[in-house]
């Protein structure tokens, strides 16, 4: 009885870790793509580049 109570807390510790790695990465790369938007157009950068953006913002940055 012991080593399943053992092994059941290390599956279920392991998947919060699991878990929390992911849910980490998804709001850092949520932050990362809301904080490069621009102000007048609300393009990202990679955004700009791929439409050519006419935005006056984007030309000064060189996008």
């Amino acid at each position: 009885m012991l080593k399943k109570f053992g092994s059941s807390l290390v599956i279920m510790g392991a998947l919060m870790v699991g878990t929390g790695v992911i849910n980490t990465t998804f709001i850092g790369s949520v932050r990362a793509s809301e904080a490069a938007k621009c102000e007048k157009c609300g393009h990202t950068p990679d955004e700009c580049a791929k439409t050519h953006c006419k935005c006056p913002c984007q030309e000064k940055k060189g996008h």
